[in-house]
């Protein structure tokens, strides 16, 4: 290991190691691999407190059954707690002026200029503060104050470590006024939790101590069997500290308050739970032969009834659960698929609750919360704020506000971030809304590691308008088969039959699927003498539109507006012909669905690209109304068509099966596509 000159051991009076007497191959450990760098008359090791030696240990109120097996973890987080304190005091008592507390598991990585930089930074720094030589994740936030030589020095908000850090003698007070003694550190622990979490949360705001820190750290933490949790430590942090820019530190200090109260709130209830049932346990971790899963996000404005959310639906269900952690997060609380999704997904959280379900105040809030999502934050600024972390995969899984959250949001090391795009982008540019500018869609969507499209047309379409770096891939809508066969059996009540055919068609009433025009073809084909009916299944706001034209037309006698139905496929496979009248789609789920029943589908050319498959199962039209019209007429005037439309069907059902499908999902997902 390089030598490192004594100057930078200038900056503090006196080195103290905590090393508990059971220890002693720590202790040889660190004096060969660290003791070594330090001088001599600098370095005191101190004998670390054993916590189950602590009176109160393993008596009520604070252990019970509750607490279980876990009361060893509890001794080790107090131990380390009064070790700190017993140091702290140590340094005081000794009339340091600043003093280095090390733990007897910590790694030494010399870095250039680290003298230079504190022999700066004495001048600089004043009054009482801790700063951390080493830290672990995450990466604190805060600003640079002192750089140069490839290291630098932070002010931050509050580090999660304890393994090495200097005390100036200006803090030493006050910290040792904060830190229990004795028997009550079962007490502090039951609100704090731990001595790096009280340091991480109370130093700064509470404590009036300013927290600084070193990037690239001097010292680390890893490599050996913890004596608190008995696992492997290796939370070293590989980032530099997050800085904020001048709009991010007004909005900081403006949160400041908040950020207390909840911190408070938070130790508050913690410590009453504890008092009541004892300091809390089962929270073992599981075995380390099992394989972790991997944490996938999948973001989405809400879960009402469109075809996005119904994909998303059965893309939960079929995710390897034994892979993958699943957490769906929805902007708002909202949609008919809400119960099918908690049932599947491992987590469901919603960001802004059903406003029309609330009164007052939080009906007051929760508007205000989504506008803040919507509109009147920063797309980082929204996401920073509300959205769930921890994922390996984030997933915007539809146009809209998710890309912006996710798309804007800064870069996360080891996340990856995928974009789901359902339509065409070019025809019709959904993102438009979002942004200000086609320059920053396009930034945004080149902040994802790829552009899932759910159609060769979509993915056509992205690449005209945006011609993204981001890689562009294609994969299929995921079908629930056995879902769609088993609804489709079950028994509902169906009007009777008014005509030899019965067309069906279904979707969200927007002017984007084209009923309009589909009732135009119906009324045409009934003038010219064609025996059939028409039933609508959804809802939307083109409702009244519908109404007007049936009643205007007297199409009451044979169109059907269903309204939106729980179970569809009943109904669809009651029908004769499926129709997809759409001026526009990215892909036409129900188009799979209809086929997956065994019905002949008629369908306009919705997509630039073809989709092979559909190509060659479905009657397929130009995108216009007399094409749309004409290709009905050649269905209606024989039934042979239609029957082989139905062999073809049936020969290529294995293609639609989930286990098909979902390989290339999971591949995206996985990163290997």
């Amino acid at each position: 290991m390089e030598h490192v000159s004594d100057s930078l051991w200038e900056f503090v009076d006196g080195v103290v190691l905590i090393n508990m007497d059971s220890r002693p191959d720590r202790l040889e450990s660190f004096m060969a691999n660290v003791g070594c760098h330090i001088p001599a008359h600098l370095l005191h090791r101190m004998s670390a407190v054993v916590g189950r030696e602590i009176p109160g240990y393993g008596e009520p109120p604070w252990f019970t059954a509750r607490t279980g097996e876990r009361a060893g973890y509890w001794a080790g987080a107090a131990g380390c707690t009064l070790s700190h304190r017993k140091a702290i005091l140590m340094a005081r008592e000794a009339g340091w002026r600043r003093v280095l507390i090390l733990e007897d598991d910590v790694v030494y990585t010399p870095q250039q200029g680290a003298a230079g930089l504190l022999a700066r930074a004495v001048q600089q720094l004043g009054g009482p503060y801790m700063l951390y030589w080493g830290f672990n994740r995450p990466a604190p936030r805060g600003h640079r104050c002192l750089g140069g030589g490839g290291l630098d020095l932070w002010q931050v908000d509050g580090v999660l470590a304890t393994h090495a850090y200097v005390l100036s003698a200006e803090a030493y007070d006050a910290v040792l006024a904060a830190l229990p003694e004795g028997r009550d550190v079962w007490g502090w622990l039951a609100r704090y939790r731990a001595v790096d979490t009280f340091y991480r949360n109370y130093l700064g705001d509470a404590l009036g101590v300013e927290v600084y820190a070193l990037y690239p750290t001097l010292f680390s933490q890893g490599g050996t069997v913890s004596d608190i949790t008995g696992g492997t430590e290796d939370a070293a942090c590989t980032e530099p500290p997050r800085g904020r820019g001048p709009a991010g530190r007004v909005l900081h200090a403006a949160l400041k308050p908040l950020r207390r109260l909840k911190v408070w709130l938070n130790s508050v209830r913690t410590s009453r739970r504890a008092a009541r049932g004892g300091l809390p346990g089962g929270r073992r971790s599981p075995p380390r032969a099992a394989a972790r899963r991997e944490k996938v996000g999948l973001r989405l404005e809400s879960l009402e009834g469109g075809g996005a959310e119904k994909v998303l639906a059965t893309l939960v269900h079929f995710l390897d659960k034994a892979r993958y952690e699943v957490t769906v997060c929805c902007i708002q609380d909202i949609g008919v698929y809400v119960p099918q999704v908690r049932e599947y997904a491992d987590h469901y959280v919603a960001l802004v609750g059903d406003v029309a379900r609330m009164r007052g105040w939080r009906r007051w809030w929760q508007k205000k919360k989504r506008n803040l999502i919507h509109k009147w934050l920063p797309g980082s600024w929204a996401y920073r704020l509300f959205v769930p972390k921890g994922h390996d995969v984030e997933v915007a899984f539809l146009e809209g506000c998710p890309t912006r959250l996710l798309g804007t949001a800064p870069a996360r090391p080891g996340v990856r971030r995928l974009a789901w795009v359902h339509t065409d982008l070019e025809k019709m540019p959904s993102l438009e809304h979002w942004f200000r500018s086609r320059a920053k869609e396009k930034a945004a969507l080149e902040g994802f590691a790829a552009l899932v499209c759910v159609s060769n047309s979509a993915a056509a379409g992205l690449r005209r308008r945006y011609n993204p770096a981001a890689r562009v891939v294609t994969v299929y809508n995921p079908i629930d088969v056995d879902e769609i066969l088993g609804k489709a059996a079950s028994p509902v009540e169906l009007p009777p039959r008014r005509a030899a055919v019965r067309l069906v068609s279904s979707g969200r009433f927007t002017p984007q699927k084209g009923f309009l025009r589909l009732l135009e073809c119906v009324c045409r084909l009934r003038e010219e003498g064609c025996s059939v009916e028409l039933w609508l299944l959804g809802d939307g706001a083109e409702r009244p539109l519908y109404e007007q034209y049936v009643a205007a037309h007297n199409m009451q006698d044979y169109v059907w507006l269903a309204g939106f139905r729980q179970n569809p496929y009943a109904y669809m496979a009651a029908c004769d012909l499926f129709v997809c009248s759409s001026l526009l789609e990215g892909f036409s789920t129900v188009v799979t669905e209809s086929l997956v029943l065994g019905l002949p589908v008629v369908s306009t050319r919705v997509l630039a690209e073809p989709e092979r498959y559909q190509d060659d199962l479905c009657v397929v039209t130009e995108n216009s109304t007399q094409a749309l019209l004409q290709g009905l007429r050649g269905l209606l005037a024989g039934p042979e068509r239609l029957q082989e439309l139905r062999a073809r069907i049936a020969a290529a059902a294995p293609q639609f099966l989930p286990e098909t499908r979902m390989p290339a999902i999971e591949s995206v997902l996985d990163g290997r596509d």
